[in-house]
């Protein structure tokens, strides 16, 4: 679970509310509101939601968002490769 899926499961759980509430407020169904707390990296307008709801700063959310697993760049899969040829 990314740092993102997890501060949103923590957020539900911190103001007690139901994963079915949260959905219709963000305008998803019940199913994606639960990827969203597991392993869902959500697309732009749902992360615009999701921090006007949650009263979340958007731009620092989508830099934990870009950290996820999701993202990882050529770079940073060919780095430990090029390490191991010096």
């Amino acid at each position: 679970m990314a740092k993102l899926n997890e501060m949103i499961r923590e957020f539900r759980e911190s103001i007690n509310q139901s994963v079915e509430a949260l959905a219709m407020l963000l305008q998803l169904s019940p199913e994606e509101y639960n990827q969203l707390e597991e392993n869902w990296n959500p697309p732009d307008p749902v992360l615009e939601r999701i921090c006007t709801l949650f009263e979340w700063n958007y731009q620092d959310i989508k830099r934990i968002s870009l950290q996820g697993p999701f993202n990882l760049s050529l770079i940073h899969i060919s780095e430990p490769t090029r390490l191991r040829r010096i």
